[in-house]
């Protein structure tokens, strides 16, 4: 850690930030892990509700477009269900956790950092939320527009 004009704040050696860092690791870790319980033991909600849905006729923007789909998902492998659950659950477990991951690693990096530097990585982290709040914004408008329509 970097001497923070009197804050408090004490160097630390190689082996001191090895054993933080095994900590901020450690704790990403579990956090994963916890996101990766849950949705494991959720997988009808995971997997009907949000992976499967775009298989089914009354799918949202097959009802915008006016498309009549139909899916049908085959199966070639005896084990390949059970290793599509395991690796949806982890990768949507990671995604979910992602923000709380980014948190444990700025708890790391920023008692390093000068003021004017956390100043600067605040503003990216903003403006990286506002992008991403308006990507969000623009994937709900389709469906948004569509009922819209539909009540005009």
């Amino acid at each position: 850690m970097a001497s923070d004009s009197g804050k408090g704040l004490k160097e630390m050696s190689f082996w001191d930030h090895l054993e933080e860092l095994r900590g901020t690791l450690i704790r990403s870790v579990l956090i994963v892990l916890a996101f990766f319980t849950v949705g494991f033991f959720l997988k009808e909600i995971l997997f009907d509700g949000v992976i499967l849905r775009p298989t089914r006729p009354d799918f949202w923007l097959y009802r915008l477009l006016g498309v009549d789909l139909s899916i049908n998902l085959i199966n070639i492998d005896i084990a390949a269900q059970f290793f599509t659950h395991i690796k949806v659950t982890f990768i949507c477990a990671v995604v979910v956790a992602f923000p709380l991951i980014c948190y444990e690693l700025w708890k790391f990096v920023a008692p390093g950092l000068y003021e004017k530097e956390k100043r600067v990585m605040r503003k990216a982290f903003g403006l990286g939320a506002a992008e991403r709040h308006q990507v969000g914004n623009g994937a709900a408008a389709p469906r948004t527009a569509g009922q819209r329509h539909r009540q005009q």
